[in-house]
């Protein structure tokens, strides 16, 4: 961590779902990308285009937050 904020690096969220297949439609139309997984075991892998703030419920109707900040650039 630097004096002047948080080092952020990768980080995931986890969500359960009914119909997979929706929900990586869904998640899509918000620009994330699958990058990889094993659909035979339920499990997608997907990244987002870079940090913005996101309130939304998924597909299940369970509320989700996605929030994400950087330190300040130098001048």
């Amino acid at each position: 961590m630097s004096d002047d904020g948080m080092e952020l690096g990768a980080f995931s969220v986890s969500i359960a779902v009914r119909d997979l297949g929706a929900s990586r439609a869904f998640y899509q139309k918000l620009g994330f990308e699958q990058v990889g997984g094993d659909l035979e075991h339920d499990l997608i892998t997907a990244t987002g285009r870079g940090p913005a703030p996101v309130a939304f419920s998924d597909p299940d109707g369970n509320p989700i937050l996605i929030d994400q900040s950087f330190p300040k650039p130098e001048s």
